[in-house]
């Protein structure tokens, strides 16, 4: 059973992983370089991604500290 959940998580993320490169691709590449101007963290689709990375990176960790029996700390220590 858990092969099967894993199985699935690993699909819906590589779909979800494949619908934001499509989407990121359907934008053209002059627009992507553009930043915009805001008190806000992120100005820039690098600055975006960069967050979903990051994010990604905790889930990840989250799963393998409650997988092996800990807690993790959610977010994470520094997050909001």
């Amino acid at each position: 059973m858990e092969h099967i959940k894993q199985q699935t998580l690993l699909s819906n993320a590589q779909k979800s992983f494949d619908e934001l490169l499509a989407l990121i691709e359907s934008i053209p590449l002059r627009n992507r370089k553009l930043s915009i101007e805001t008190t806000e963290r992120d100005k820039n689709f690098r600055d975006i991604l960069m967050h979903l990375y990051e994010w990604h990176a905790m889930l990840e960790r989250w799963y393998r500290e409650g997988r092996d029996g800990d807690s993790p700390e959610m977010p994470a220590p520094g997050y909001k």
